[in-house]
């Protein structure tokens, strides 16, 4: 997984019951420059684990940083995580004090 100025992936440890930033360098958007290449990231998903990308949509707004950001959504996806709650991509979705006008999207993806 490379971010291509993205941000950073998080990934829900279920051996620790919490989410840790896959926080690599990110570099310019994808396609902007010929010949960039981007530091990847490399893992497995553990039984239980999970996977969350997002779009800055959903963990930036104009007055804050967005790190404040990222720790709200963490917030919000503590309870999915710990308790695979249905429907939690669209409640952490739901939550983004980005509001309609920005792009929100979000992919959860579990190991089972």
């Amino acid at each position: 997984m490379a971010r291509a100025g993205h941000p950073p992936a998080a990934h829900y440890q279920a051996g620790s019951g919490r989410w840790v930033l896959l926080d690599e360098q990110s570099g310019p958007l994808l396609g902007v420059m010929d010949g960039m290449e981007f530091t990847g990231y490399w893992g497995t998903l553990e039984r239980g684990d999970a996977l969350m990308l997002y779009t800055d949509g959903v963990v930036e707004t104009p007055d804050r940083d967005l790190d404040v950001g990222i720790d709200r959504m963490l917030g919000q996806a503590e309870p999915a995580g710990a308790r695979r709650v249905p429907r939690g991509s669209r409640r952490i979705v739901d939550s983004a004090r980005a509001g309609e006008s920005d792009d929100r999207a979000l992919v959860l993806v579990w190991r089972s």
